[in-house]
């Protein structure tokens, strides 16, 4: 798996744009989310409603393979 990102450190690029893990809320919450670059701002995946005070990102890992 991933480690996190610092957001201060840096921010998703075109191709980390998909959904991606997020910590915010002083690292208490934990969430999908995607970050879009036009707006600087992150956004739920489920809810697409914004996010504020994300500290931290990384990848959504690949799925399981199915055997």
């Amino acid at each position: 798996m991933s480690e996190w990102i610092k957001c201060s450190e840096r921010l998703p690029g075109d191709k980390d744009y998909a959904n991606n893990l997020v910590l915010y809320e002083n690292m208490l919450m934990c969430i999908v989310a995607y970050y879009d670059d036009n707006r600087d701002s992150w956004y739920s995946t489920e809810t697409a409603t914004n996010v504020e005070n994300v500290t931290h990102w990384m990848p959504l890992p690949s799925p399981p393979e199915d055997k």
